[in-house]
């Protein structure tokens, strides 16, 4: 449907992206002391309570029809290692055409170009049915975040 319509110029957007990166960024720094902070968190060996699972779902931007990307801050079985930063993911993530510019992240390389996930995943429920079951770990809450 929007596949090779997707705006990918400043100007075919209608809100600046560099507001809400700037925002994010300031967001993180100031609860992780660093902008860049990893989306992936490695284990902790000092035994401190663990830390939140989070996952955030994305979109290809140049094959709308491919699965969902999803950036992860624990790992999978079978799925790369999310190496990205948090603020990239949450700029990938709210990436929807027309509002905000494509986010290309490089991270691993070559640079993908993501948009918002709701374009091929708006009910992502079932994406979080599927990472649950993924897990043998006792799952407490699910929080699902949603513009829609």
């Amino acid at each position: 449907m929007l596949a090779g319509k997707i705006p990918t110029g400043d100007k075919l957007c209608r809100f600046d992206f560099n507001i809400l990166e700037e925002k994010i960024k300031e967001l993180i720094a100031k609860r992780l002391g660093d902008v860049d902070h990893p989306l992936f968190i490695y284990p902790d060996s000092s035994g401190s309570p663990p830390r939140c699972r989070t996952f955030v779902v994305s979109k290809l931007a140049g094959n709308m029809t491919a699965p969902p990307a999803i950036f992860r801050s624990y790992s999978v079985d079978g799925e790369p290692r999310t190496k990205c930063a948090i603020w990239q993911a949450a700029r990938a993530t709210t990436a929807a055409p027309t509002f905000f510019k494509p986010m290309s992240i490089d991270n691993p390389r070559p640079p993908i170009l993501y948009v918002d996930g709701g374009l091929g995943a708006n009910w992502s429920e079932h994406l979080a049915i599927g990472e649950l079951s993924s897990h043998t770990v006792t799952i407490r809450y699910v929080h699902h975040i949603r513009t829609s």
